[in-house]
């Protein structure tokens, strides 16, 4: 046989779980969202240390036409990746990052990224 108490201890008790479940769960994702947060930002002076700061890079980039966008994505991509070759699994995105360059300019990416970093976002 089982002994059910249907008295208000076990609510109060019932209560204060899920009252810890709640506060914990909230714990985690704002850790999470932090750590997010700060990859994004370490990435972000990668990228521009990698892009902003490489006067060879910003030659190459000058001199290219808009037909040879190509050339300045697969630059992009291994300029950012010699400074930062932990980024190699995220190919995709500086791909994209890359394209941005060769779209916008260097200069406007460059300026994109110096306003963001000012702002603190």
């Amino acid at each position: 046989m089982c002994a059910v108490s249907h008295g208000a201890s076990d609510t109060t008790s019932a209560g204060s779980h899920a009252g810890v479940l709640g506060k914990g769960k909230g714990d985690k994702s704002d850790r999470a969202e932090s750590a997010a947060t700060r990859f994004l930002q370490l990435w972000a002076m990668q990228l521009e240390t990698a892009i902003c700061k490489n006067t060879k890079l910003y030659a190459q980039v000058k001199a290219y036409t808009i037909e040879q966008s190509h050339l300045v994505v697969a630059g992009v991509v291994a300029a950012v990746l010699a400074v930062a070759p932990q980024l190699a699994l995220f190919g995709g995105l500086l791909t994209v990052v890359g394209v941005l360059v060769a779209k916008a300019g260097i200069e406007a990416f460059c300026r994109l990224m110096r306003e963001r970093r000012a702002s603190g976002s």
